[in-house]
């Protein structure tokens, strides 16, 4: 099982206990990490960089960054955590 096989990230969410929801994929390559990550539900954030892997549509992902900086912004902006989830 290997990527861009939807099946990884399925056992990957599975493992963490977590929903597509509330995960973020980063990655370099839209067919193998954008594309499969937003098809099941998971925020997609492209780390463009000088070297494209696969077809360059930058609508296939919900951000498109230029560094990893930038793409670890993005994630803590958008998957704060409710105010509810804090408590014990």
């Amino acid at each position: 099982m290997a990527k861009p096989n939807p099946e990884i990230f399925r056992w990957a969410l599975s493992r963490l206990g977590i929903s597509p929801r509330a995960t973020a994929m980063i990655g370099d390559s839209l067919p193998s990490d954008i594309m499969p990550a937003k098809a099941l539900g998971l925020t997609t954030v492209w780390l463009k960089g000088d070297v494209v892997f696969g077809p360059a549509d930058e609508g296939a992902a919900d951000y498109v960054v230029p560094n990893l900086e930038q793409a670890l912004h993005i994630c803590a902006q958008h998957h704060q955590p409710a105010p509810d989830q804090d408590k014990p």
